[in-house]
């Protein structure tokens, strides 16, 4: 006696795929992004490798790229960049030759791959709100010198340009804002422009869970 074939298996919907795969770890990403936008607006420091570090501005920014500080230009980051980076932006500044002397050998003492963790993850929250694509992650290199992908800064000029249009601001004044507010000021007016929601976020999640979709439509394997 024949056997009856199976009926086959029907994919599940793109929805809900999303709500069983990809919705918990949206709506944490929510969370997160919307207590750093708090914390951006109450100026409260940072607390890095055991350094109170203000907001990072375009300022800030640009000085560590001219540097070529390997935290934000890309490439194997040495201790020097470690302590570059820490010096520009810790409050308060050290003054002084011997503030700057205890400064610096307690940087020396810092254990270093955690170091190099935290500071990455301090440029990686100031972009967070951005809704720009984020850093591809480089070879990790030896383990006394990881290495860090390069920030794109062609972002830089239309976000201080748009600014700019909208509020009247100068280009100083900007320049002077803290990264990660300067970044909600401008989706604020690209809410208000295309209506509402959370493109940083959204975007992100989104691209991921499409990827993850087509993966399962075309091999029929679901995400671990």
């Amino acid at each position: 006696m024949e056997k009856t074939p199976a009926a086959p298996v029907q994919p599940i919907s793109l929805e809900q795929f999303w709500a069983e795969h990809f919705a918990p770890a949206y709506e944490l990403a929510q969370a997160r992004e919307r207590q750093w936008q708090e914390e951006a607006f109450a100026d409260q420091p940072h607390t890095v490798c055991g350094f109170a570090l203000r907001g990072m501005t375009p300022y800030d920014l640009l000085l560590l790229y001219g540097c070529e500080n390997a935290l934000v230009s890309g490439g194997r980051i040495q201790p020097e960049h470690l302590a570059q980076f820490l010096a520009v932006l810790v409050e308060p500044a050290p003054r002084g030759w011997w503030a700057r002397r205890r400064f610096f050998r307690r940087v020396a003492a810092l254990p270093w791959l955690e170091a190099v963790r935290e500071c990455r993850a301090y440029v990686d929250r100031m972009f967070a709100s951005s809704s720009l694509p984020p850093r591809p992650q480089s070879a990790a290199g030896a383990a006394s010198a990881p290495e860090a992908a390069p920030l794109d800064m062609c972002f830089l000029a239309p976000l201080i340009l748009s600014l700019a249009k909208e509020t009247g601001w100068s280009e100083s004044a900007l320049l002077g804002m803290r990264l990660d507010k300067l970044f909600q000021y401008r989706r604020a007016l690209v809410l208000m422009e295309e209506g509402r929601g959370s493109p940083a976020v959204r975007h992100e999640h989104q691209a991921r869970a499409l990827a993850a979709y087509n993966h399962y439509l075309a091999t029929g394997q679901l995400p671990g």
